[in-house]
C-alpha cells in the first residue's frame, strides 16, 4: 500500500514538473515575443509618424502655393507663416529619419538613406519653386511689378506714340496670360509688341523714350513667361510636376519599408513560435512516460464529461441530469460552469433567432419603401411634369394671342414661376436618377453633346448674349455614362449663362474638352460675376446659394458634385469675384461589361 502511495506521489510530482517546465518556457518565450513586438510597434510608429509629418509639410507647401503667392505682405517681407511651419516640419522630419536610421530594428539603412535623399531633393526643389515665385512677383513686386511700372509709364505718358487701343490690348494679353498661363496669350502679346516696336522704329529718334520703355516691358514679360514655363503645373512638365513626383516616391519608399519590416517581423515571430512549440513538445515527451499512469487513473471523470458533451445534440439539457461520479471538486465546478455556459448559449441562440425575424421584417419594409420611392419618382416625372408642360404651353399661347400690354407683365411672371418650378423638378429627378440608377456605358461624341446642350439653352443665350466658344474637336469620342455627363455639362453651362456679367461687353462662355489617357477632361470658363472666396468651400452643398442674384434651386452644383463622385471623377472650381469662374472636371473611362 505504501509503495502504491509513493508511486502515486512520484507520478504526481513528475506531472507537476512537466507542467512547471512548460509554464517557465511559456513565460520566457512570451516575454521575448512581447519585447520583439514592442520594438516592431515602436519602429512602425516612427515610420507612420514620418509619413504624417511629411503630409503636414506638404499641406503647408500647398497652402503657401495657393494663398501666399498672391499676398502682398509676403513679397514685401519675404516671410510667410506657411513657410515657417513648412521649414519646421522639414527639420523635424529630417531629425526623425536620422533617428530611425540609428534604430537597431531598422531593416535596411540604405532605405532610410534613400528617404533622406528624396527629402533633400524635395526641399531643394521647393526652395527653387519659392525663389522662382518670388522672382516672378505679384502686383508691384518682382518682375511683374517692374513690368507693370514700364507699361504704366507708357499708359500715362502724355506724348506717347503708341495708341491707347494697342496699350490696352497689351494689358489684356498680359492679364489673360497671368490668369490662365496659356501660351496662346504669350504669343499674342509678343506679336503685338513686335508690331508696335516696328511702327515706333520708323522714327526711332522721336520715339526713343517709348522704344526703351516698351523693350524693357517686353523683356520683363518674357522673363515672367519663362518662369511660368519653368514652374509648370502639377499636370504638365515643370518644377511643380517634379515636386509632386518626388512626394509620391517618398510615400512609396515609406510604404515599402513598412512592408519589408512587417515581412521580417512575421518571419521572426514564426521562428520564435516554432521554437516555443518545439520546447513544449520536448517537455511533454519527457514527462509523458511518468504521467501516463496517473493521467489514465484520473481520466475517467473527464471521459464522462466529454461523453455528456457529445450527447448534447441528441438529449439537449437532459445530458446534464446526473453529476459526474468520482470527480474532483475542481472538475465538478467545471461541470457546473459548463452547464451555465450551455444555458447562456441557448438563451443567446434564442435572441439571435428573434433578431433574425426582426431583421427580415425590416428588410421587407425597406423593400416596400424603395418601391414607393420609385413610384414617387415616376409620379414626379410623368404625373407632375406633364400638366406643368401643358401650363407652359398655354402661357406661350397667351403671350402670342394677348393684345393687352398690362397683362404681359403678369404673363411673364407666370412663365418665370413655371420655368423655375420645372427646373426644380428637373433637378430633383437628376438627383434621384444619379443616386439610384446604375451606370450605362456607351460611346458618344462629346462635341455633339456640348452643341446639343448649347442648343437647348438658346432661349437663355438670347437674353444674356454671351459669346459661345467651343474648344472640343469634332471627333472627340468618349466611353462613359452619356446621360450623367450631360447632366454635368448642362448644369455647368447653364450656370455660366445665368451668372454672366451684364456690364461686360465681351462676355463669353468657353467649353473645352479633350480625352487624354482614357480620361475626359472638361473645362468650362466664363468671365461672369464670379464667386466670392468665402463661398468656394461651401459651393457644392445642397440648396446652397452663393449670391442673392441666384434664381435656381441651389441643387445644380450639388448634383454635379454627386454625379462626378458616382463616375469616379474629380471636380475643381476656381473663381474670382467680378472676374470669372473656371470649373475643371476629370472623368475616367468607364469599363464596358
Amino acid at each position: 500500500m505504501k509503495s502504491i502511495v509513493q508511486s502515486f506521489k512520484f507520478q504526481l510530482l513528475a506531472s507537476f514538473l512537466v507542467v512547471y517546465l512548460v509554464f517557465v518556457l511559456a513565460i520566457a518565450t512570451t516575454s521575448i515575443i512581447k519585447a520583439h513586438n514592442n520594438k516592431y510597434s515602436e519602429y512602425i510608429q516612427l515610420l507612420k509618424s514620418t509619413e504624417l509629418i511629411f503630409t503636414k509639410m506638404l499641406s503647408q507647401e500647398q497652402a503657401f502655393l495657393l494663398f501666399t503667392v498672391r499676398d502682398d505682405a509676403y513679397y514685401k517681407s519675404g516671410s510667410s507663416d506657411y513657410l515657417l511651419r513648412r521649414n519646421t516640419y522639414f527639420k523635424e522630419l529630417k531629425e526623425m529619419l536620422q533617428q530611425i536610421k540609428k534604430n537597431p530594428f531598422t531593416s535596411d539603412a540604405h532605405q532610410i538613406d534613400s528617404l533622406l535623399q528624396l527629402l533633400e531633393l524635395h526641399h531643394n526643389l521647393f526652395v527653387s519653386v519659392e525663389g522662382k515665385l518670388r522672382e516672378k512677383g505679384f502686383k508691384d513686386y518682382g518682375l511683374i511689378g517692374e513690368m507693370r511700372k514700364y507699361i504704366h509709364e507708357l499708359e500715362y505718358k502724355p506724348d506717347v506714340a503708341i495708341s491707347r487701343v494697342d496699350i490696352l490690348q497689351l494689358r489684356r494679353h498680359e492679364k489673360d496670360f497671368l490668369l490662365r498661363n496659356s501660351e496662346y496669350y504669350a504669343q499674342s502679346h509678343e506679336i503685338l509688341c513686335d508690331r508696335i516696336l516696328t511702327q515706333l522704329g520708323t522714327d526711332s529718334v522721336k520715339n526713343h523714350a517709348d522704344l526703351v520703355l516698351l523693350r524693357k516691358y517686353k523683356r520683363k514679360f518674357g522673363r515672367v513667361c519663362s518662369i511660368s514655363a519653368e514652374l509648370g503645373t502639377y499636370d504638365t512638365q515643370g518644377l511643380l510636376l517634379r515636386l509632386q513626383g518626388i512626394s509620391r516616391k517618398f510615400f512609396e519608399k515609406i510604404d515599402e519599408d513598412i512592408s519589408t519590416t512587417t515581412y521580417n517581423y512575421k518571419n521572426k515571430s514564426n521562428l520564435l513560435q516554432t521554437a516555443f512549440y518545439l520546447a513544449i513538445a520536448i517537455a511533454l515527451i519527457i514527462g509523458l512516460a511518468a504521467s501516463f499512469q496517473f493521467a489514465r487513473k484520473r481520466s475517467h471523470p473527464i471521459n464522462d464529461l466529454v461523453r455528456r458533451i457529445n450527447l448534447i445534440p441528441i438529449k439537449g439539457d437532459n445530458a446534464f441530469d446526473n453529476g459526474i461520479k468520482y470527480a474532483s471538486k475542481e472538475l465538478n465546478e467545471l461541470y457546473e460552469s459548463f452547464k451555465k455556459v450551455f444555458a447562456e448559449l441557448k438563451q443567446q441562440m434564442k435572441l439571435t433567432n428573434e433578431n433574425a425575424v426582426v431583421l427580415e421584417t425590416q428588410y421587407t419594409e425597406l423593400q416596400q419603401v424603395n418601391r414607393e420611392l420609385d413610384q414617387f419618382v415616376y409620379s414626379i416625372s410623368h404625373d407632375l411634369r406633364a400638366p406643368l408642360t401643358s401650363v407652359m404651353g398655354l402661357i406661350e399661347l397667351m403671350q402670342m394671342e394677348n393684345k393687352q400690354e398690362e397683362l404681359n407683365t403678369l404673363i411673364a411672371l407666370m412663365k418665370n414661376s413655371v420655368n423655375k418650378l420645372d427646373l426644380f423638378i428637373h433637378d430633383i429627378l437628376d438627383y434621384s436618377r444619379n443616386s439610384r440608377q446604375s451606370i450605362v456605358v456607351e460611346e458618344f461624341n462629346v462635341n455633339e453633346l456640348v452643341n446639343e446642350i448649347f442648343e437647348s439653352l438658346h432661349y437663355m443665350l438670347q437674353d444674356r448674349k454671351p459669346d459661345k466658344r467651343i474648344g472640343c474637336a469634332e471627333n472627340t469620342f468618349f466611353i462613359g455614362d452619356k446621360r450623367r455627363i450631360k447632366v454635368i455639362l448642362n448644369n455647368l453651362i447653364s450656370n455660366a449663362v445665368k451668372y454672366a456679367d451684364p456690364e461686360k461687353e465681351d462676355a463669353f462662355i468657353e467649353v473645352d474638352c479633350v480625352v487624354n489617357e482614357g480620361r475626359l477632361h472638361i473645362s468650362v470658363v466664363d468671365n461672369g460675376i464670379g464667386i466670392d472666396e468665402v463661398h468656394l468651400d461651401k459651393i457644392f452643398g445642397m440648396f446652397y446659394r452663393a449670391t442673392d442674384k441666384s434664381k435656381g434651386s441651389g441643387l445644380g452644383l450639388y448634383i454635379v458634385n454627386e454625379t462626378v463622385k458616382v463616375l469616379g471623377g474629380q471636380i475643381k472650381i476656381n473663381s474670382i469675384l467680378h472676374v470669372g469662374t473656371t470649373v475643371t472636371v476629370i472623368i475616367p473611362k468607364a469599363q464596358q461589361a
